[in-house]
């Protein structure tokens, strides 16, 4: 309907989020993140790899993509 021209705007009426929300999602974003590059340290210390920073590094460039 992008094609239609009318007289009239068409209003859309859109419900602000409580604060609280994105306040809940910013948190449970960190922990996931805090999750995943203490797993992957974890496990590339434990398992004597020599790429440990490089899969740190890309685990940070991988979350901040969230």
């Amino acid at each position: 309907m992008a094609d239609v021209i009318t007289s009239q705007p068409e209003s859309v009426a859109v419900a602000a989020a409580p604060t609280w929300t994105t306040e809940i999602r910013k948190y449970t974003v960190e922990a996931i993140g805090a999750f995943f590059l203490t797993f992957v340290v974890v496990v590339s210390v434990l398992s004597h790899s020599v790429f440990t920073p490089l899969a740190a590094g890309a685990t940070l460039m991988g979350v901040r993509l969230f």
